[in-house]
């Protein structure tokens, strides 16, 4: 079976602290590929569309929460300046 690009579907995906739009591809040998243009390097998978959405949902919370740690990490280091 052969998709065309006219069957991706662009649904928003809501998370705990947001709203995040992503692309959900079927798949020739079946099931979907989720992508996240917020995310560049969040790509998944799942075997139904359900299954997809529920794994990009849960990339989208680790990929937050990875950002909010480093985040935290530089506003808790001192800076010096010398000069």
């Amino acid at each position: 079976m052969h998709y065309n690009d006219d069957m991706r579907r662009k649904e928003t995906v809501k998370t705990i602290d947001a709203r995040y739009s992503c692309i959900f591809r079927p798949e020739p040998e079946g099931g979907y590929t989720a992508r996240c243009h917020a995310f560049p390097g969040l790509i998944t998978n799942g075997e139904t569309l359900e299954e997809a959405r529920a794994n990009a949902r849960e990339a989208l919370e680790l990929c937050i929460e990875v950002f909010q740690r480093k985040a935290g990490r530089c506003r808790h280091r001192k800076l010096s300046l010398e000069g």
